[in-house]
């Protein structure tokens, strides 16, 4: 697993003044995302802070798959959370995506190109097939994706070079999925129980305020009794599941810059905890375009927590425990 681990790792001996990894980080991270050698760090852009100018991230060349490594940070700063909150969509590459991640999409690449570049040419003969491989996690996923649909749709690579992209957490990023086939279909997305971030967009939002609208307005008609009933927790009605039901799949009227963004994935992996059943995960498969339009799903602390990377790290220790036994 690229993503959460290699960023995950870059976080354990970070200062506050570092402005580049010493030695004994740069062993850690190896030794944390199974990188072979320090040699084969060839970007460290991680510093503490962020950036409204680029996202952090790192290029690592993984000899044993042939590939070349761009791992993109996640939220970590103020400054980031304001590229998370630029949700509205701008034209992007056939479509539309987030104006926020769309902008760092093309910030970190700029920065990271040339080391990318010249690690595959390092690596690539005419006869082998090589990987650039793309990952993050929150907003890095997002990015991630975004760059992945880029360097598609601009053709940058040679075409003896496959890119593939793994996005842990990502947001809804791009509109419509049909102007991005390619690199949906080498997207892989992961989502991590109640996590909400995956289902976080403008037109989400939207929704789920449509939906709290017609459940005020079917809470007028309720009796005295069942308002104390749906206060204590103890009867929810079924006029106010009935208007929920209705609420999700009422259409909305359009807006300019909201359309209904997803996932830009071919496999979106729903990383399920069976109930009851700590430490047990069902991985299910889900249509990104049906995940995006059923919105956003309120299940308390669960839907922030679940959302961390070590909750990401956790799912697949456990989903590879079950498998090798």
């Amino acid at each position: 697993v690229y993503g959460s681990e290699m960023i995950a790792s870059a976080r354990i001996k970070l200062d506050r003044e570092l402005s580049s990894l010493d030695s004994s980080t740069e062993e850690l991270i190896c030794l944390h995302a199974g990188v072979q050698d320090t040699k084969d760090i060839v970007v460290a852009d991680m510093e503490y802070g962020g950036s409204t100018d680029s996202l952090r991230h790192m290029v690592v060349v993984d000899h044993e798959r042939k590939a070349v490594v761009l791992a993109v940070r996640g939220t970590f700063s103020l400054s980031e959370i304001v590229t998370d909150l630029e949700g509205y969509g701008v034209p992007f590459c056939g479509g539309e995506a987030h104006a926020g991640m769309a902008k760092m999409a093309r910030a970190v690449w700029n920065r990271a190109k040339e080391a990318v570049l010249t690690s595959i040419d390092k690596m690539t003969t005419e006869e082998e097939e090589h990987e650039l491989i793309v990952t993050g996690h929150s907003l890095g996923a997002g990015v991630a994706c975004l760059i992945t649909v880029m360097l598609y749709h601009e053709k940058v690579l040679p075409s003896n070079i496959k890119i593939k992209c793994f996005a842990y957490a990502p947001p809804p990023v791009f509109h419509p999925l049909d102007a991005a086939q390619s690199a949906c279909d080498n997207t892989v997305a992961f989502v991590h129980n109640s996590d909400v971030v995956p289902s976080l967009s403008i037109y989400s939002v939207r929704r789920l305020f449509a939906i709290l609208n017609d459940l005020d307005d079917a809470n007028k008609h309720l009796r005295w009794y069942q308002k104390l009933e749906v206060y204590f927790g103890l009867v929810i009605p079924r006029r106010l599941i009935d208007t929920v039901d209705k609420a999700r799949t009422k259409p909305l009227p359009p807006v300019k810059g909201a359309p209904v963004m997803a996932i830009p994935a071919k496999t979106l992996i729903w990383l399920n905890e069976e109930e009851n059943q700590e430490g047990q995960f069902k991985p299910l498969v889900c249509d990104p375009i049906k995940f995006a339009e059923w919105g956003i799903y309120i299940d308390n602390q669960a839907m922030i927590t679940d959302h961390f990377p070590a909750m990401y790290e956790h799912a697949f220790d456990c989903l590879l425990k079950d498998a090798n036994h």
